[in-house]
């Protein structure tokens, strides 16, 4: 059964349709752009070994004073018996 409606009406629900699909489409290529972007993506924690996230942990600890402590005596050790440049 067909409901009889001004042309208006019908041109304005055309519109909307068509308005309505491409926002779909879109949404749908957005998403798939997402999608390929998120299968070349890695996480970096993975590729931390156990010894650096140790340290990680240690650095995160630590004040930032006893961080620049241990950095002067690393420095003073490194160059002991060497020319400063």
């Amino acid at each position: 059964m067909k409901i009889k409606v001004p042309q208006t009406v019908v041109t304005l629900l055309d519109r909307q349709i068509k308005e309505q699909r491409e926002r779909v489409e879109r949404t749908s290529a957005r998403l798939k752009e997402l999608l390929d972007a998120r299968e070349q993506m890695e996480v970096a924690d993975d590729d931390t070994s156990n010894k650096a996230r140790g340290g990680l942990a240690r650095a995160a600890a630590q004040t930032p004073e006893r961080r620049a402590e241990i950095g002067r005596i690393a420095a003073s050790a490194r160059w002991k018996g060497k020319p400063r440049p």
